[in-house]
């Protein structure tokens, strides 16, 4: 599976399919963790993601856990309504900064 990507400075933007599910979450695993392998920092935009379930929330803790471990970033650029909600009901907010747009993200990114 490929996503979409662009590149500003160091930090990766991808943009994640229609839905992270069971169903494709160990391939969409392996591709994004193949791209953690080449970049440090990684922003998802999340924009067309409509549906999220255990195991993509798995998927985000699994690429987050293995960017910290590198001092690298996940961010999150503007998840669905239907996933934030989701996002937030599991206190994962706390662990994935979010951005309403591509432009916010990397204006926050280059701050830090």
């Amino acid at each position: 599976m490929d996503f979409p990507t662009r590149l500003h400075g160091n930090l990766t933007l991808a943009t994640l399919p229609r839905q992270l599910v069971m169903a494709n979450a160990d391939e969409t695993k392996a591709a994004l963790t193949n791209l953690c392998s080449v970049t440090r920092h990684l922003a998802l935009d999340m924009g067309e993601t409509q549906f999220l379930d255990s195991s993509g929330l798995a998927v985000l803790i699994s690429l987050h856990k293995r960017l910290a471990a590198g001092e690298g970033r996940l961010l999150l650029i503007r998840p669905h309504a239907n996933v934030r909600a989701l996002i937030a009901l599991t206190q994962l907010h706390q662990l994935f900064p979010i951005y309403e747009d591509d432009l916010a993200a990397i204006q926050q990114f280059e701050a830090a």
